[in-house]
This record gives C-alpha cells, sequence and structure tokens, in this order.
C-alpha cells in the first residue's frame, strides 16, 4: 500500500504532534517509509510546503527529500472525474485554486485504486457537504478510494518510539 500524504498531514505533524526536534525518530521513521515507497505526496503539495514557510524545519525538511516522496501527477481524465463525481459541479478558477491539491490527491490514488489510500487530517463528519465544502475523506467515500486519518497510518506501519526510559 502507497500512502499518499495530504499537505495538512506534514503541517500538523511537524508543528503540533511530532516537531522534530523533540520526535527525531518519527521523522527517520518517515523517511524510511518515503525511501521504501509506502509514503508519498504530489510535487503541488511539496511545492506549497516549500513555500508557505521556506526558512522552517519543514520546508527544509521537504526541499532536503523532495525528490524521494513524489508520486506522478495524476492523468487528466481522473481530475476530471473527481471534479465531476466527487464535488459534483463545474468550479471556477479561483474555486478550483482552493481544492486543487485535494483534488489532484484523490485523483493520484483513483490511478491505482487498490494499492493507493489518502492520509489526511480533514474531517470525516457524516454531515453532508456540497461542492466547495466536500472533505476529503466524503470524496474519497464518493470515488470509491480508500482513506485514512495520520493515526491510522502510525498504526498500519507501526510507529514505535525509542525506548527512551
Amino acid at each position: 500500500m502507497v500512502y499518499l500524504l495530504d499537505e495538512n498531514v506534514l503541517i500538523n505533524v511537524a508543528r503540533d504532534i511530532y516537531p522534530a526536534d523533540r520526535f527525531p525518530e518519527f521523522w527517520a521513521w518517515l523517511l524510511h517509509h518515503i525511501e521504501d515507497g509506502s509514503i508519498r505526496t504530489l510535487k503541488p503539495i511539496s511545492k506549497k510546503l516549500k513555500e508557505k514557510r521556506p526558512e522552517d524545519m519543514l520546508a527544509r525538511w521537504v526541499r532536503e527529500h523532495e525528490s524521494k516522496m513524489l508520486v506522478d501527477t495524476p492523468p487528466a481524465i481522473l481530475v476530471r472525474r473527481v471534479l465531476t463525481e466527487g464535488y459534483g459541479q463545474r468550479l471556477r478558477p479561483t474555486h478550483l485554486q482552493q481544492i486543487e491539491n485535494d483534488v489532484l490527491l484523490i485523483a493520484a490514488a483513483l490511478a491505482a485504486p487498490n494499492t493507493r489510500t489518502v492520509v489526511t487530517m480533514e474531517s470525516a463528519d457524516r454531515r453532508s457537504r456540497k461542492g466547495l465544502k466536500r472533505h476529503i475523506p466524503h470524496v474519497c467515500g464518493l470515488m470509491k478510494v480508500e482513506w485514512a486519518t495520520p493515526f491510522d497510518l502510525l498504526k498500519r506501519l507501526d510507529f514505535r518510539t525509542a525506548d527512551w526510559r
């Protein structure tokens, strides 16, 4: 299984959950799974992470490991399918910019549906959402694409901290 990371996973993990200065074993574990091919992301996501705060730890880390962590951009036909079936409407270019990376991530998973899972911190609440307000888990459900939370990912890939005694 290849886990495709949403931008919010890396941002929240770096900032709030496993900051590199306190949990270096997490970042070594993450790099191990990037190198073995089980964790990936998309070029537009890594680009956004590098541009948001170019000098923070996450931007530096992404710059250093980006070449190992990217999956191919999905074909345009799958992107269009996610837009029409997942979001259910034609979007203006300004609207599309708001969800572009989400659409690409879901389309990339759709390109290999039995071997790719989208990982996001977005809510999977049961309220029906429409258009731009649909969260990744909702669209993944509509598209029959597997999704997971970062905490599911930690369990599935068996993350453990070092014996800190």
